[in-house]
């Protein structure tokens, strides 16, 4: 949880002086991947559960640093690994994308108080 706050704060505080708003969105994401993605750790997955696993993935690591929260299922199928792998890739980029000019102008902003 600690992790999880000092993120949120430093995305905060930095993205408020940049113009932009991720930490909000990181927290809705945060809320939405507890209670709609929570993994079983004893439940075997199938390709369904995979793409909203895949989906939350960022959400769901950061979950798992702080507390005993699997980001992907122990057991699963083949095509869970399939869906989760090929999801989890595309939300990774989609949020790359989405965030790199917020990003970038972030930085600058980091970088130009020195």
């Amino acid at each position: 949880m600690v992790i999880i706050i000092v993120f949120a704060v430093i995305f905060f505080v930095f993205g408020v002086k940049a113009g932009c708003f991720p930490a909000v969105e990181l927290l809705i994401s945060l809320v939405i991947s507890r209670f709609l993605c929570h993994i079983n750790p004893t439940e075997t997955y199938s390709w369904f559960s995979g793409i909203w696993h895949g989906l939350c993935v960022i959400p769901n690591f950061l979950w798992s640093c702080d507390f005993d929260i699997l980001y992907k299922a122990e057991y699963y199928t083949t095509a869970y690994n399939f869906y989760w792998w090929l999801m989890a890739i595309v939300s990774i980029c989609f949020t790359i994308f989405l965030y790199s000019p917020s990003i970038l102008v972030l930085f600058h902003t980091i970088n130009s108080d020195r």
